[in-house]
């Protein structure tokens, strides 16, 4: 079940809430906060479920984050012990970087978790892409 999410969000002083990815069972979103030249700034990748489904916190979470060159990510690869929320209500991941250089940076990343049902099951596997305006 591979989706692209476009999360585009141009960073002003004030957190910004990028476009979603959506369906029946969940939404993920990814906000970002002001980036700046050599300082550090953290986008928080977003899964919250939906109706009658909660987060499956006996699932696998993973996030892999690939960023463009002149990005250190302090941790690439996360999964539920890195997680900043992981409960059947929410699954947030904080990706902290420090960017080298300004302008328009394009990350992009695998997102796995679960949701769940008493009687429903959906494992998904997203691509999640974001960029970052860095000043």
């Amino acid at each position: 079940m591979n989706r692209l999410l476009f999360a585009t969000a141009a960073l002003l002083s004030t957190v910004a809430v990028s476009s979603a990815l959506a369906n029946d069972y969940y939404g993920i979103t990814v906000r970002t906060s002001t980036a700046k030249k050599g300082q550090r700034a953290v986008a928080t990748v977003s899964v919250t479920p939906k109706g009658a489904y909660h987060i499956n916190t006996e699932y696998p979470v993973r996030l892999v984050i690939t960023a463009p060159a002149g990005i250190t990510v302090e941790k690439a690869q996360q999964t539920k012990d890195d997680a900043k929320a992981f409960n059947e209500h929410e699954l947030d991941f904080d990706v902290a970087f420090v960017s080298d250089a300004s302008g328009t940076r394009s990350f992009s990343g695998d997102l796995r978790f679960g949701v769940n049902t008493d009687t429903n099951s959906r494992p998904s596997d997203e691509k999640v892409v974001f960029n970052v305006e860095v000043k």
